[in-house]
């Protein structure tokens, strides 16, 4: 969509959460914008919040999956966790390209 190739398919990553593989999904966007709909189990760190809370969401040990809505946002966060020292980052694009149910509200 903006040029730039995703790291996985939203195919390969509901794979991997159905196998129940021990990886974290950080949702980007806008508090809004998580509220109006993100994949399940997802942790919302917004982009605009994330050198304030990276330490408090971000788990250590395990993939992080990062997503916006395009994958723009997403990229630039990816980028900006690298800076910080956090490896094992993928970035998965945007949720408009996520088939599958998604959950409302706050809750994970």
């Amino acid at each position: 969509m903006f040029g730039f190739s995703f790291d996985k398919t939203m195919e390969e990553v509901k794979q991997e959460l159905d196998a129940g593989k021990d990886i974290q999904l950080i949702d980007v966007r806008e508090t809004d914008e998580y509220r109006d709909g993100h994949i399940p189990g997802a942790d919302h760190l917004a982009l605009s919040e994330l050198e304030d809370r990276a330490a408090a969401v971000v788990a250590k040990g395990k993939p992080h999956y990062l997503y916006c809505r395009s994958g723009q946002r997403s990229r630039t966060a990816l980028k900006k966790l690298r800076a910080l020292g956090y490896d094992e980052l993928y970035n998965i694009g945007g949720i408009v390209h996520w088939p599958y149910e998604q959950k409302t509200g706050s809750q994970k």
